[in-house]
């Protein structure tokens, strides 16, 4: 989980979110047994990309897992 603040809108969320998928794209080389398992993450969060963020654009959705 990524300990959002309720108050923080969309464009935040992605933004941020964005940030870490780009550091552990260009740091993925470094990352030694983690390697398989970033490259996997990063791989699922591309596929899945289009409906990460709709509780922050839906008024009322819960944001809880």
């Amino acid at each position: 989980m990524l300990d959002n603040k309720p108050e923080f809108e969309l464009y935040v969320v992605r933004l941020c979110f964005q940030g870490l998928v780009a550091a552990m794209s260009r740091w993925q080389s470094h990352s030694g047994v983690l390697e398989n398992s970033i490259v996997h993450f990063l791989k699922v969060t591309r596929s899945y990309w289009s409906g990460l963020f709709h509780c922050y654009a839906v008024d009322g959705l819960s944001r809880l897992p």
